[in-house]
């Protein structure tokens, strides 16, 4: 999916792929579910098995990362770029699940999703760090073994931001019961130091899936 596709009898322009379509749509289904937080989590699930990232260890997008030398976060990938690297985190989850994974299919997929919510201007470029948050996201992991490899990927760049202190300050004091200097504060680092990845986390999170949830 490197290019626009063109509906003749419409005469316009389709940016996604017709089964990334039928998984939209889908999705769009799941919209009467009652529960905003079942209503997420569903809709989570129903994309990270259509793009078979649930079969995908939080340790391989590691290992992929430096097989393609992704170690600059603010670095440009262009659609060939990110095409290499999901190529290549397929063909291993096919050596292993060859009856699950179609990987022109899902590199097609999994492309069509990332620039849908990280290049919503079409610039046919994308980030390192957006790749890197979008497969670590929906991959098959522990949450807390996430919170750590993306509190690592954005700890530098993040927390040096005020813009972001305070939006992460904004949720801290919202979801602390007593208030950030009466009960955050209080905790022992170590257990602060978690609150605040997982708080970091579900900010970078909501931000990188906000394109297919509404």
């Amino acid at each position: 999916m490197k290019e626009a596709l063109t509906n003749h009898q419409t005469q316009t322009t389709c940016w996604d792929h017709p089964k990334m379509t039928e998984l939209f749509q889908s999705l769009a289904d799941l919209n009467n579910v009652r529960f905003s937080a079942y209503r997420t989590a569903i809709k989570i699930r129903r994309l990270q098995k259509a793009l078979c990232l649930d079969l995908l260890e939080l340790n391989t997008t590691n290992e992929v990362f430096k097989q393609h030398k992704l170690n600059q976060n603010d670095q440009l990938l262009s659609v060939p770029d990110v095409i290499n690297c999901l190529t290549t985190t397929y063909d291993g989850l096919e050596q292993m699940h060859k009856n699950l994974v179609n990987v022109p299919l899902c590199v097609d997929m999994c492309l069509n999703w990332l620039l849908n919510v990280y290049d919503t201007g079409r610039t046919g470029k994308i980030r390192v760090q957006s790749l890197k948050i979008g497969l670590i996201s929906l991959s098959k992991g522990l949450l807390e073994e996430k919170y750590r490899c993306i509190t690592l990927i954005f700890h530098a760049r993040i927390l040096c931001t005020s813009s972001a202190r305070k939006k992460i300050r904004m949720v801290w004091n919202y979801y602390s019961p007593g208030g950030t200097n009466n009960y955050i504060l209080k905790c022992k680092k170590r257990k602060r130091d978690k609150i605040f990845s997982i708080l970091l986390y579900l900010f970078l999170f909501t931000k990188s899936i906000s394109g297919i949830l509404h």
